[in-house]
């Protein structure tokens, strides 16, 4: 503060100099701690030892709560994701550590249902997002099945809707082009809260809070990553993403009947006796509000969740990136390569990125799945793997190509100067005759085909035998044969030579 707004400058030997103004002329500490405490409000001071956005989150007025113009279930739900606390184990190996799992929530802020849920690997990415939608259609009786857990009451954990509006945060994945066009598609409203505001998607930043709470405790000496210098989270990882799911499934089924005792209740909830469980919150307010919209074609609601892509169809197929795809059984397709013949013209396709196998489109209302096709060589060599691994192969292979270019300039560029040597050499300075061409060709002829004959080839091969030991030389000589007179002459013959 001295040196900023208590010193002069003075021009000494030609250099610029510093000087502290006199104690009189300028305030101590202590004053001036004194006119920032009389002139300063609260919030003045906050913002100064913070910043803007950490006062905006933290300290703002709460003069209202997250249910404020919400009209029912699946009106308005909050997306995000986080990294659990905790490193999990390869399924394939589980010696081999492999890191943090990301977790991501859709939970309805009228009732605090959890919607659906998505346990993966991919962080800030459109997959994570997709995850959940996809889970959002899914039957969850069937889907905990699959991890060996049962619930009788569907009630508990909804299935099948489509919120009207969603709000998130500014993630790359929620900003994304993909995302909004998902949302378009789809027909949901996207909201974005300010930067670095988690406060503003409150509801469902607390249930990540509930979820590590209630699963640390169990986590710890299995992985559980500590805020310390010596957490050994890696060493100690034991669970798988299979086994992990199981948990966030388990918190999910508990979640959706506990009673939150923080829910602002209303005078007709009171009086109606409706407990502040999410379950139950849900049931009351799809009768109160009318029951959420259903997803209306499951075909039309996943093609949405695929992505687009730049694929060509020419008589062999559909291509993209070096994938040949076609069906056997649509002639509308086969059609459409006819006339597209030895052109590459584009063709509206989508793909799941999960799995490279087979591209979707829609004709007449009804999705159409094109197969990778089999009968083109290596083409079904990538059946099953997903864009990211395929491209791992693609760039490889392009690799590959890119320096197959530069060996064949470098080939190429041989062979054209060996070839001028050879015309050059052969150069004349008189045109050749063409009379007798017929007859001096059959000469020609006659001499190439006598230079390569088959005995100057065993005589070569018989020269090389005498370089060689006398068993191998019975074994790869060339034999000669001779006349005997009788079985008896020919027998007499092999016994005197061996």
């Amino acid at each position: 503060m001295n040196m900023k707004y208590y010193t002069m400058t003075e021009l000494i030997d030609g250099v610029t100099s510093y000087i502290l103004m006199p104690e009189s002329e300028r305030p101590t500490l202590g004053q001036f701690y004194y006119y920032a405490q009389k002139h300063l409000t609260k919030e003045e001071k906050d913002l100064i030892k913070t910043s803007a956005a950490e006062q905006r989150n933290n300290k703002r007025l709460l003069i209202s709560d997250s249910l404020k113009d919400v009209y029912g279930p699946a009106d308005m739900v909050e997306i995000d994701a986080c990294e659990a606390d905790v490193s999990l184990v390869s399924e394939l190996d589980p010696d081999q550590a492999i890191g943090r799992p990301i977790v991501y929530f859709m939970i309805d802020i009228y009732s605090r249902i959890i919607l659906a849920v998505s346990v993966a690997f991919d962080n800030n990415s459109i997959l994570g997002i997709t995850n959940l939608f996809l889970n959002l259609a899914d039957d969850k009786q069937e889907y905990c099945k699959k991890y060996g857990i049962e619930f009788n009451d569907k009630r508990l954990w909804p299935s099948g809707i489509i919120p009207k509006r969603i709000r998130v945060d500014r993630g790359s994945e929620f900003k994304s082009y993909e995302f909004d066009r998902i949302c378009n598609e789809i027909g949901i409203e996207k909201q974005i809260v300010s930067g670095a505001s988690g406060s503003l998607k409150g509801v469902v930043e607390q249930a990540f809070h509930q979820m590590h709470a209630k699963q640390n405790v169990h986590l710890e000496n299995h992985g559980l990553i500590e805020k310390r210098y010596d957490s050994l989270h890696h060493k100690e990882a034991s669970l798988t993403i299979h086994d992990y799911t199981r948990m966030v499934i388990n918190f999910v089924l508990a979640h959706n009947q506990q009673h939150i005792e923080t829910y602002p209740l209303t005078k007709e909830m009171i009086e109606k006796n409706v407990a502040p469980v999410p379950a139950i919150l849900w049931e009351y307010g799809s009768k109160k509000y009318g029951m959420p919209q259903p997803i209306p074609v499951l075909e039309q609601y996943l093609y949405s969740l695929m992505t687009p892509i730049k694929a060509k169809i020419s008589k062999r197929g559909i291509s993209y990136k070096d994938l040949w795809y076609f069906a056997p059984n649509d002639k509308r397709l086969m059609s459409e390569m006819y006339a597209a013949g030895t052109k590459r013209m584009p063709f509206e396709v989508r793909m799941d990125m999960r799995d490279v196998s087979a591209i979707y489109y829609i004709r007449n209302s009804k999705l159409v799945k094109i197969p990778l096709n089999v009968l083109i060589t290596g083409n079904s060599d990538y059946k099953g793997l997903t864009m990211k691994q395929y491209e791992e192969y693609y760039s490889a292979k392009k690799k590959m190509q890119a320096k197959g270019r530069i060996d064949n300039e470098k080939i190429e560029t041989a062979v054209y100067a060996n070839n001028e040597s050879i015309v050059k050499s052969a150069k004349k300075n008189v045109h050749s005759r063409t009379k007798d061409i017929r007859s001096s060709r059959e000469i020609d002829k006659q001499k190439v085909s006598y230079e390569g004959k088959i005995s100057t080839r065993l005589e070569s091969e018989d020269e090389t035998s005498k370089n060689i030991s006398a068993d191998d030389q019975k074994e790869n000589s060339v034999t000669e044969y001779r006349d005997y007179a009788s079985f008896e002459e020919a027998l007499q013959d092999f016994y005197d030579n061996n």
